[in-house]
């Protein structure tokens, strides 16, 4: 994740040449959540979703396959996209699985590491995967973020829901902060 969040702030600083807004899924947005703590220069805004920090925030975290079978445990619309955008092919898809499972057993970061992220930011999440508990806590100790569940998810919202998530990310990216007619109780405020 390290090397991923590093390789990312490189793209930003050779493409980019300003802060990015950063939308990360998953393991992506594990790796948007580090660049925004090592190098919030770079971060316009940030939007995680469905991700968490810690390895205890998952409620179903990525297992190893028991076997070398072709779709690794995993429903076939996740292999078969795969399957279309890897170089590597639909044989590589359990080599994937086993290294995600390998990261996900650890911890990234505190579920607090952003709290010097000034920017905004944007947690979403689905209502089954990630704890709310980690994404209420992931939120609050954001100066300037907003959190949206997806009610009747899973980790797969952006294929059980895409409009609903598509919706909320372009509201955000499109509109500036929201008004607020009420204090709001979390870090910064």
């Amino acid at each position: 994740m390290e090397q991923m969040s590093a390789d990312a702030a490189a793209v930003i600083e050779s493409v980019a040449g300003e802060p990015a807004h950063l939308v990360g899924y998953s393991a992506g947005g594990i790796v948007a959540a580090l660049v925004a703590i090592r190098r919030p220069e770079l971060v316009h805004s940030l939007i995680i979703i469905s991700s968490a920090l810690r390895a205890d925030d998952w409620i179903v975290r990525p297992q190893t396959p028991a076997n070398d079978a072709a779709d690794a445990g995993y429903p076939a619309v996740i292999v078969d996209r795969y399957a279309r955008l890897s170089p590597d092919g639909r044989e590589h898809f359990p080599v994937i699985v086993r290294k995600v499972a390998e990261l996900a057993a650890h911890d990234v970061a505190p579920t607090d590491a952003l709290t010097s992220y000034p920017g905004r930011a944007l947690i979403v999440t689905a209502d089954d995967f990630v704890t709310l508990e980690s994404q209420i806590a992931l939120y609050r100790s954001l100066p300037c973020g907003e959190l949206a569940v997806v009610p009747g998810t899973s980790h797969l919202l952006l294929l059980e829901k895409p409009r609903q998530v598509t919706s909320l990310v372009r509201d955000f990216l499109e509109n500036a902060p929201p008004v607020l007619f009420a204090p709001i109780g979390r870090a910064g405020s």
